[in-house]
This record gives C-alpha cells, sequence and structure tokens, in this order.
C-alpha cells in the first residue's frame, strides 16, 4: 500500500485472442486499467487504455469479441479474468505508426447474456431455478450462496438469462424471511 493509501497493482499479463485463434501478448501497449463493479449490474465493466506503436487493430483486427485474458498482481497476491472485446472507442491516430484507443470489456456472462435467450419452465426453489439459468445460458461456475424458501412452478417467456434472473430474483425471500439480492 503507498502513503496515500492506495493499493498498487502492475500487469503480469494481457493476451488477446483474434477470431482466428492468433494470441498476442500486448500488455507493454496498455496505459490503463479501470474496472466497474456495482451491486446494482451483474456484471463487470472494463476499460484498457492501449497506446499501440505496434499495430495491433492493423496486424490483428479487433472488430469485437476477442478474448482478453488479463493478469493483475496486487501485492502477493495474481488476479485471472477472462474478458471479451465488447467496443473499440476514443480511437486517435497520432501518425501512420502509433494511435490511441480504449477497449470497453465485457465478462464471458454478458457476452453469453447478449447471445442467448431463455424460453422454459423451472419448478423447485427460486435460488436453484437462479443457479439452472447461470450454469445452462450463461455457461458461469457462479454459486447462489443464500438458500431461498418456497417452491414455485414458473415460465420464463423468451427473455436474456439476465433479465430471466433479475425477475426471479424479485419474488424471492431467503431462509431468514429477507429479501433475496443476486450480485
Amino acid at each position: 500500500m503507498s502513503a496515500l493509501g492506495r493499493l498498487d497493482y502492475s500487469i503480469d499479463s494481457a493476451k488477446i485472442t483474434s477470431s482466428t485463434g492468433e494470441i498476442k501478448e500486448f500488455k507493454d501497449l496498455i496505459s490503463g486499467v479501470d474496472i466497474y463493479e456495482s451491486l446494482l449490474s451483474p456484471y463487470i465493466k472494463a476499460e484498457l487504455t492501449v497506446v499501440d506503436s505496434a499495430n495491433l487493430l492493423e496486424s490483428m483486427p479487433i472488430i469485437g469479441q476477442e478474448k482478453i485474458e488479463l493478469s493483475i498482481i496486487e501485492g502477493s497476491n495474481i488476479i485471472k479474468r477472462t474478458f471479451y472485446v465488447g467496443t473499440v472507442t476514443n480511437f486517435i491516430k497520432a501518425n501512420n505508426q502509433a494511435a490511441m484507443y480504449v477497449l470497453k470489456l465485457i465478462t464471458p456472462e454478458q457476452m453469453m447474456n447478449s447471445l442467448l435467450l431463455v424460453s422454459q419452465g423451472f419448478n423447485g426453489t427460486l435460488d436453484s431455478t437462479i443457479e439452472k439459468i447461470t450454469k445452462d445460458y450463461l455457461r458461469s461456475k457462479l454459486k447462489v450462496k443464500e438458500k431461498t424458501i418456497g417452491n414455485y412452478g414458473l415460465v420464463i417467456p423468451n427473455w436474456n438469462p439476465f433479465q430471466a434472473i433479475d425477475w426471479v430474483a424479485k419474488r424471492a425471500m431467503t431462509s431468514s424471511k429477507m429479501p433475496f439480492a443476486f450480485y
């Protein structure tokens, strides 16, 4: 921890995988990392500011949905996260050999949420319904820690997974009869 009370982080590795399967390390091109997490959002967002003197955008066209694997060092911990490129914004071309831009990243769960719809009936507790949606539709290993009370039969009518989870979570009560929260 620094004297100002801020935590120090450094990028151990940043790899991008193109749609053709080509993998490139580009940690030396990253000048900034911003990661956003909120209890009001079911996913994490990240932004990488890239100062590209290696013509990464031209040598490996980045058009969205490329896989980004980040490894960040925080003290003695290594945090590894996988993201996908959502968009490329704020593109500034300095000259023929250098550019600066921001890669807006989304989580694998957010990627699956944009690709799939839930149209299915469920029976059982609402926490088991949420776990089934996260496993089957978001392909996530997220586990529900708080159990809900009651058994229900319900049908999700062609909604994206996050919309379905939100609808179910708003109707659930924990075993201590408190409103259920999924985050």
